[in-house]
Order: structure tokens, then sequence, then C-alpha cells
């Protein structure tokens, strides 16, 4: 025997078992994979959940993530039209959060549609039934001034001062 042969007998030959790896990535697997289960859970339930949705758009705005809010507001409004119908007031707030989030991201021919709706709506509602009656029109004039419809604009501007004036008697 040679003495590269006798040293090679006295040396162990250490061989991966292959059941301690696979336990090692099975354990990297679920510590990785619990995370992403969450999130993935939070992203499935928050898109279902109308009211979670309203709450993201305005935190998505201030963060300057405004585009991203977009199908987020939209999203809202399918499901409140779906859940509660086109003429509820919870449908209303939905819309002046689209609206807004059409305004900021330069959409004004978009925006005015919306807040022309919502104004509809406030004009056949009640002062407790309707939903942000001057703010809705104060955007409304302004996404009319916007659009270069100035006419427009100041009939709703006469109108949001009339509905000031009634407020204050």
């Amino acid at each position: 025997m040679s003495d590269l042969e006798s040293a090679a007998s006295e040396v162990e030959t250490v061989k991966p078992v292959p059941n301690q790896h696979r336990k090692i990535m099975t354990a990297v697997f679920i510590v990785i994979s619990i995370p992403l289960a969450v999130v993935i859970a939070g992203i499935v339930t928050t898109w279902w959940r109308p009211v979670t949705l309203l709450m993201l758009c305005p935190a998505m705005k201030l963060m300057g993530y405004s585009k991203m809010a977009e199908p987020l507001a939209v999203r809202a409004v399918e499901l409140y039209v779906h859940s509660d119908g086109l003429n509820s007031k919870s449908t209303m707030n939905a819309l002046w959060n689209l609206g807004q989030v059409y305004s900021d991201n330069g959409k004004a021919a978009k925006a005015e549609q919306v807040f022309r709706a919502i104004a509809i709506y406030n004009s056949k509602k009640p002062k407790d039934g309707a939903v942000m009656p001057y703010q809705v029109l104060r955007a409304w004039s302004k996404t009319l001034r916007t659009l270069g419809r100035t006419r427009e604009a100041e009939r709703v501007e006469a109108q949001l001062e009339h509905t000031s004036s009634l407020k204050s008697l």
C-alpha cells in the first residue's frame, strides 16, 4: 500500500446527508414563504374591501403615488356600485375619491364627469344626504376652468355662492 492510499484510508470521508440538506431547504422555504403568503393574503383581502381601498388612496396620493391609487379608487367604486347601487352615499364618497385621483393625475375630463355626477346626486338629496356639497362644487368649477369651459365654471361658482349663502341663513 502506498503512503497516499494509507492516508486516504485513515481520513473519513464526510458525505452530506440528503435528509439534512432537505430539512434546511424546507426551513428556508418556510421562512421565506410565510411573509410572502401574508402579503398576498393582505392584497387579496384589500382588493375586495372598498373601505380599505378608500383609506389607501389618499395615503398613496400623499406619498406621491397618485397613479397607483387610480386602480384602487376605480375598484372601490365598482365594489360600492355592486353592493350598494349607483345612487348610494357610499358610492358617491368613492366617486369623490376617484375624481380627486383623476384630477391629480391630469385627467380633467374624467374628473369633470365624476364631479358633475356627484353634484347631480347632491342636488337630489337633502343636506344630510349630500356628499361634501361645497368641496364638490369647488372641485367641479376648478376642473371646468382647467378644461377651458369658463362659462360653465362661472355657473357652478354661482351655484356654490348660492349654496353658501343659504347655509349662513
